[in-house]
């Protein structure tokens, strides 16, 4: 194929999506529409009868509805904004029906994106779409086998506890395969502003928490749950939106403020206003983690505006300085932002805990970094690993062994040994290295984002528990590995069309 041609199809292919153009039946969309119907009219009937009695089919009806709409939609566009749409608010919507319809001990709600996404992957296997030309693909997919096959370890307990424990960590890896087939730029700007539209609504909700206070119905569940992890310095509870958990809601609002830099920064330059709101919704929490990572990202994007690689290391270090005594300014004067008097302790602990890091007294970083050690070293010391549930929720739940870390990275030590961990942060290394190849060569927002959602996320790309925050990143990264290969395709052309004759 000539020159020319080929770099006029990937220009071609830059704007269009695989199988998005293909136009279903009119007998199948019926067909579709018709079961949806269906599934509503079941989900009506599970709601007025027997509900009380039997709060599973209800929520059968709900999660087949869902898993229905989202597979209807896997080739479209809105895929990735309907995903967001269902699993972010998730949490509240079962607060609701175990408030009210009794609690059980297998949601099968949450059951419906590793379905979706293990359907999505199945389909391209057996269409022949799934690619591993890169080395984020090689080494996804070999990290993939070792989870499988940590699967079946009986350190963890029983098979349950393995299966349960694929849901946190495999699931989010099989997003990147979707990313990668529908990710493309125009798409991953639509959906950073779905990020932040959706972070705009959470922090509104969080605020309306911090400031007017809990309903009758959220107190009654926090009461009936008996869960500890909303309660924070002297027993306040801290504000959790409509998250699974104060952490999911305050590191949401880190890829939020994320999203609006990397959009402020290729040309919607309204995006910036929204830091504020998201910050100081971020510091009423009294999460520090988050706060740290999101200014590294914010640092590293700014870092690598310069159209020049050999000074993005310097400008770095510039920037960082610069934001850190911004950062540090700032701090001493949050208390002014104190609601009340348990905001004022939640805020205070925030800001000892960022400007005391080595203080054991102010600061638990030492602990987490001592954390991180264990499992590392422990993973070690269990070359075959404890299981893939073992370092997930899934343990406790199904009766397993539980042997969890502070970090994703130690935990996939702990349950995958040293095999399993050394991949995982070669894919890390792997994934900043093309997105930082993409963005040098093309600039694209896909790119960006991963810079941004990485190292917010640094410490929690495979933290299963926080299910939105598992979707926007790996989407993302399978966005920027489609623009990589892409690339790579496309340069060695321009390099020769660009030669003098």
């Amino acid at each position: 194929m000539p020159e020319n041609e080929l770099l006029s199809n990937y220009q071609l292919n830059a704007v269009t999506l695989p199988g998005l153009g293909r136009k279903q039946s009119t007998k199948s969309v019926r067909g579709w529409l018709m079961l949806m119907v269906a599934t509503l009219l079941l989900s009506v009937f599970a709601l007025h009868y027997n509900t009380m009695l039997h709060p599973m089919p209800l929520r059968l009806a709900l999660a087949f509805t869902a898993l229905i709409v989202l597979i209807l939609f896997r080739n479209s566009k809105i895929l990735p904004l309907l995903a967001l749409l269902y699993i972010a608010p998730l949490a509240l919507v079962r607060r609701y029906l175990m408030l009210y319809f009794g609690i059980i001990h297998s949601d099968p709600l949450l059951a419906v994106i590793p379905l979706f996404t293990l359907y999505c992957v199945m389909e391209m296997a057996f269409t022949h779409q799934l690619k591993f030309d890169n080395k984020v693909a090689k080494m996804r997919l070999w990290l993939i086998i070792i989870m499988l096959v940590e699967i079946f370890n009986p350190k963890q307990g029983g098979i349950a506890v393995g299966f349960a424990g694929a849901l946190f960590y495999i699931t989010p890896l099989f997003w990147s395969v979707v990313g990668r087939k529908l990710g493309t730029d125009s798409i991953m700007k639509t959906f950073c502003w779905a990020v932040v539209v959706m972070g705009i609504i959470g922090a509104l909700y969080g605020i309306k928490q911090t400031i007017i206070g809990f309903t009758s119905w959220e107190m009654d569940w926090l009461s009936k749950s008996g869960t500890q992890a909303f309660y924070g310095v002297n027993g306040t509870i801290r504000e959790f939106s409509f998250f699974t958990s104060t952490t999911e809601y305050c590191t949401f609002l880190s890829l939020a403020a994320m999203a609006s830099m990397v959009l402020f920064l290729k040309g919607q330059r309204f995006a910036i206003i929204l830091l504020p709101l998201f910050f100081t919704a971020m510091l009423y929490t009294g999460e520090r983690g988050p706060v740290v990572e999101m200014i590294l990202g914010i640092f590293v994007i700014l870092a690598v505006q310069a159209k020049n690689p050999k000074v993005w290391i310097p400008r770095l270090v510039w920037i960082g300085i610069l934001g850190l005594i911004g950062l540090v300014w700032v701090l001493h004067h949050a208390q002014s932002l104190a609601i009340n008097s348990d905001q004022a302790q939640n805020i205070n602990h925030q800001t000892e805990g960022l400007l005391n890091p080595t203080n054991s007294k102010k600061s638990t970083a030492n602990a987490h970094g001592g954390e991180i050690v264990y499992g590392i070293v422990h993973g070690f010391k269990n070359p075959l690993g404890d299981g893939l549930g073992a370092s997930t929720l899934a343990a406790s739940k199904f009766g397993g062994t539980t042997s969890q870390s502070e970090a994703d990275v130690s935990n996939i030590f702990l349950s995958c040994g040293p095999v399993g961990g050394i991949l995982f942060l070669l894919l890390i290394y792997n994934v900043f290295k093309i997105a930082l190849i993409t963005w040098k060569d093309s600039r694209s927002l896909s790119s960006l984002a991963t810079l941004g959602f990485g190292c917010a996320l640094l410490m929690g790309w495979l933290n299963g528990d926080n299910y939105s925050i598992m979707l926007i990143l790996w989407f993302t990264i399978g966005s920027t590995e489609r623009e990589y290969v892409k690339l790579r395709e496309v340069l060695p052309v321009k390099r020769r069309l660009a030669r003098p004759a």
